[in-house]
């Protein structure tokens, strides 16, 4: 996440104080947590950065991981999974367990955004930092993400008790890249 201004703060009250500023009023702001050396990359690239393997493999790894974790992954009456076509309710679940997928977490909110950005610091032992980045997507950018998302979705209905649904729910927005 290079390539901007950084503000240092020191305490929850200094950051609450400037993602509530006014210095983010007005327009809709969006907001991704993470570490200072990261790009705005997927879980799935920087896992195949991290692998030192070929990035034209993502796809076919990915599908493979997908397979997997429809196989694996353990029903119950309050935990319903995605119908079996659902691509991306899928992929958005394996996203929340951990799994690397091609799919960019970003949120509305700055807190969401800390949290994820401490629990990377938390996990990484070679910066002392975090950060959580502000930025703001002009429209029409996000109209054609929404249609590329469009692509894996099928027309379904999800309950109230469908894991899709409530993580859908819970994410801000995922992009498909």
């Amino acid at each position: 996440m290079t390539g901007a201004r950084e503000i240092l703060v020191r305490t929850w009250s200094q950051f609450a104080e400037r993602v509530t500023s006014k210095n983010l009023a007005g327009d809709k702001w969006y907001f991704r947590g993470g570490l200072p050396d990261w790009s705005l990359e997927t879980s799935i690239e920087r896992a195949f950065k991290d692998w030192n393997l070929p990035l034209r493999d993502a796809a076919r790894t990915e599908l493979l991981l997908l397979r997997d974790f429809k196989r694996a992954y353990r029903l119950s009456a309050d935990n319903q999974p995605p119908q079996t076509d659902d691509t991306l309710g899928w992929l958005a679940l394996m996203q929340h367990h951990g799994a690397p997928t091609r799919l960019l977490d970003w949120t509305y909110s700055p807190f969401v955004a800390a949290y994820f950005a401490m629990e990377a610091l938390l996990s990484n032992r070679q910066t002392d930092r975090a950060v959580v980045v502000p930025f703001q997507v002009p429209f029409h950018l996000l109209q054609s993400s929404l249609r590329e998302i469009a692509r894996f979705m099928q027309p379904q209905q999800t309950g109230h008790g469908s894991a899709s649904g409530q993580i859908r729910a819970k994410c801000a927005l995922c992009l498909a890249i």
